[in-house]
């Protein structure tokens, strides 16, 4: 039985659907091999009625990173680029508000478009500059020994 059938169970059995839930049958299609998992992950998200979390959208990441399709790595950044834009704002006197501290995006998040980035051959300088914009501003997202070992493999590239 797939992940689907067994969400559409749950569903069918009146049990109310989580976030997790949702984010388990995303997790189902990353692990499927299926070549048409990014459209069934961007799928999943649209239909999802309830707010997708930082780790919705990382696995959704994940998807399109190992899909080794040609704009993999351009839309992997677009997600990036969504959690950045919808879980916090910085005004101009520098104050920071978190708007979704769900979406706001971890060391998880930017080493798995940093990985992607590396993969698919784009530029990684941007993200890290994020990276380390965020944790400056919010303490938050604070490059880790991951994020070190993938920027000594982009340089042993």
């Amino acid at each position: 039985q797939s992940a689907q059938e067994t969400f559409h169970e749950m569903i069918r059995r009146e049990v109310s659907p989580t976030v997790r839930s949702y984010n388990a049958v995303m997790l189902a299609f990353k692990s499927s091999g299926d070549p048409d998992a990014p459209e069934l992950g961007e799928e999943w998200l649209k239909i999802m009625p309830l707010t997708p979390t930082r780790v919705t959208i990382c696995t959704l990441m994940g998807i399109w990173a190992d899909s080794d399709r040609p704009n993999a790595a351009v839309r992997v950044r677009e997600l990036l680029d969504y959690l950045l834009e919808t879980s916090y704002r910085r005004e101009d006197d520098g104050t920071v508000h978190i708007i979704h501290e769900d979406l706001l995006p971890d060391a998880i998040v930017f080493n798995t478009c940093i990985e992607a980035q590396l993969k698919y051959g784009e530029p990684v300088h941007p993200v890290i500059e994020q990276m380390n914009r965020l944790y400056d501003q919010t303490g938050l997202a604070r490059p880790n020994e991951l994020t070190s070992r993938l920027m000594i493999k982009k340089h042993h590239r």
